[in-house]
């Protein structure tokens, strides 16, 4: 229940969102020790979830 309101907040306000460093294209959500990796549409804006797991796994 704590990822899917992180995620809603992040959606509606963009607050929490950081661009991956490690990759080219991307940005993740720190949700305690889980870690989201998403991809932001702003046409109609949308957060497409590619993956959610703990952070020693991502």
């Amino acid at each position: 229940m704590r990822i899917v309101k992180k995620i809603k907040l992040v959606g509606e306000t963009g607050i929490g969102l950081e661009i991956l460093k490690e990759q080219e294209y991307g940005f993740k959500i720190r949700i305690g020790d889980y870690r989201a990796l998403c991809d932001i549409y702003y046409n109609p804006g949308k957060v497409i979830i590619r993956v959610v797991e703990h952070r020693k796994n991502v």
